[in-house]
């Protein structure tokens, strides 16, 4: 089996996003070529998590689902619920407009896709007996493991990673640790604040110099004026950013 995914989304959404979506994506032009799955204006395909896992089994299920809720909140995939039971839960994937806008440098064509070797996984016979969801849920303990799988979604380049990871120790030494969702609070919050990977490594590195718990764009400005008078130095640590920081710790070169 063979996975592929269209670099431009990667560099967005990250690559398990990118790999994700190009699967929907495929098993829903698909059926837009069979005439099948048309509900409310969309073609719609469907997977369990269970199913999901197995299709992608170098993917956490954690990965998996953060990967597909960026794609949610993006607006490039919506959800829905077409099963003929009530009782089954597998979800339904559309990709939207905008989804197959940012794909359409991307080949769809069914003989191209590596992605249709995998089976489609059917929602629940009709005929299955009314029975109790028997998985349970994962444990809620975080760790440093969960951190960097939360990571490793959000973000395929190295350097964005490292400091993210050395983010999250930063705030363990100073007494403030982070939690996962704080952690995937400070992805969108990159994202706002940042185009690029570089300008996101240096508003990380930013916090982590001034050991700031929050993060906060890179005052150039400020420090660019501090070098044509001569100096340079490091705000005073606190611990949620410049509006704590009034001094500046000055070092004479």
């Amino acid at each position: 089996m063979e996975h592929s995914f269209n670099i431009d989304v990667a560099k967005v959404y990250g690559v398990h996003s990118a790999i994700l979506l190009n699967n929907i994506a495929f098993w829903c032009l698909k059926n837009k070529a069979n005439g099948t799955n048309l509900h409310d204006g969309h073609y719609w395909t469907y997977n369990s998590k269970k199913a999901f896992s197995e299709l992608f089994p170098y993917m956490t299920a954690r990965q998996i689902d953060y990967a597909l809720k960026r794609l949610i909140d993006e607006g490039v995939l919506i959800t829905g619920n077409y099963n003929a039971n009530a009782y089954d839960r597998t979800l339904w994937y559309a990709v939207t407009e905008k989804g197959f806008s940012i794909l359409q440098n991307c080949s769809m064509d069914c003989t191209q896709m590596q992605n249709g070797r995998a089976e489609n996984v059917e929602p629940i016979p009709d005929n299955k007996p009314d029975e109790k969801p028997t998985d349970k849920k994962p444990s809620k303990k975080k760790g440093c493991a969960s951190f960097d799988d939360l990571i490793e979604a959000y973000t395929g380049n190295d350097e964005l990673r490292k400091a993210l990871r050395d983010f999250t120790q930063m705030r363990k030494e100073i007494k403030k640790p982070i939690t996962s969702r704080a952690l995937e609070l400070a992805f969108k919050k990159l994202d706002e604040l940042a185009r690029t990977d570089a300008e996101k490594v240096a508003i990380v590195n930013q916090s982590i110099m001034n050991s700031w718990q929050g993060l906060f764009p890179v005052n150039s400005n400020r420090r660019a004026q501090r070098k044509n008078d001569g100096w340079d130095g490091f705000y005073k640590p606190a611990q949620n950013g410049p509006e704590e920081s009034g001094d500046f710790l000055e070092m004479w070169h």
